[in-house]
């Protein structure tokens, strides 16, 4: 097979499965495998993305887990988002000695309200996070020292519970009870690092390639199939 047959058949490839993930309907999706200081998002609605320091590259953008992010919080303004929603990510790590936050949303201003996908040092686990007043978490089933694979994270909240799943690489790790964090409340969202009223709270040092969001907690049928649909961007 010739180079130009092969970029043929990705491209094809490429467009329609651009297709199939904007009629899954997502409030906000973006690939990073994008150049410049500003882009705007996949899913059809324009949402603009500033990016701070990090570096493009082919499969995403690196994080060099001092002050780099990409703000991409109007995805998150003007009460987009209430009490059901889903957080998609495809991301690797770089290094395993220190909170990372792959996505994570907040106040920024009084920092008692935090959602998000990170890696904790401590138990060198990955997360699922929401807090609202009470935290809720779902840790990883197994640990992720010195892992620097590309993983598909994905958590979902409903209207009555607090987190009902978290997913890593389609295996479901889990879910925990207590209040529903209303994203609502959560009015800046950063890739790279938490929006937290510190600067530069868990930066991540590693690379992320693909965010989706979603206003609806999405089914074990459709986290399956975007997980199918995208993996192919990242073996």
């Amino acid at each position: 097979m010739t180079l130009a047959t092969r970029e043929r058949i990705y491209a094809r490839r490429s467009v329609a499965i651009d297709r199939y993930m904007r009629s899954t309907l997502p409030v906000f999706w973006s690939k990073l495998q994008k150049d410049g200081s500003q882009f705007l998002s996949d899913d059809g609605s324009g949402t603009l993305m500033t990016v701070t320091g990090a570096s493009w590259r082919i499969n995403g953008r690196g994080f060099d887990g001092v002050d780099d992010y990409i703000d991409v919080s109007p995805a998150v303004a003007d009460g987009k988002l209430g009490n059901a929603w889903t957080l998609i990510c495809w991301g690797k790590l770089g290094k395993w000695n220190a909170n990372q936050h792959y996505v994570g949303a907040g106040d920024k201003v009084l920092g008692s309200s935090y959602s998000g996908l990170d890696f904790n040092n401590s138990d060198q686990k990955l997360y699922a996070r929401a807090s609202q007043v009470t935290t809720n978490s779902v840790p990883s089933l197994n640990t992720y020292t010195n892992d620097s694979a590309w993983h598909f994270l994905v958590m979902t909240v409903s209207a009555i519970a607090a987190i009902t799943s978290f997913w890593i690489d389609n295996v479901d790790q889990g879910s925990s009870g207590g209040p529903n964090p209303d994203l609502s409340p959560h009015i800046y969202m950063y890739i790279g690092q938490l929006a937290y009223n510190a600067v530069n709270t868990n930066p991540l040092q590693g690379t992320v390639g693909e965010v989706l969001l979603y206003s609806r907690e999405l089914g074990i049928g459709e986290i399956k199939q975007i997980y199918l649909a995208t993996r192919w961007r990242y073996q």
